[in-house]
């Protein structure tokens, strides 16, 4: 089955799942290469490329992944490393 490129519900979920991977990789914390992240599907690559939204989407995900969780990560393995 497929999803509509006019369902609403598929938008979202899209956001929701594909935009914050993309992020990700964008921001360098999954390697692509080894994942083979690829979109395999006309809509979604449209999306990628073309939609503002998904695209300030993604570039948000980025300084997330890139910023916020790292600093995050790292504060969290020092404190561990400071209880043991």
């Amino acid at each position: 089955d497929t999803i509509s490129p006019k369902s609403w519900w598929g938008y979202m979920n899209f956001m929701f799942s594909v935009s914050i991977l993309l992020g990700a990789v964008e921001a360098g914390v999954l390697d692509d290469q080894n994942m083979q992240v690829k979109l395999v599907d006309a809509h979604s690559q449209n999306l990628v490329q073309n939609d503002p939204i998904v695209r300030e989407s993604i570039r948000l995900w980025k300084i997330f992944w890139a910023d916020a969780f790292t600093l995050f990560s790292e504060r969290v393995a020092t404190l561990l490393h400071d209880e043991s």
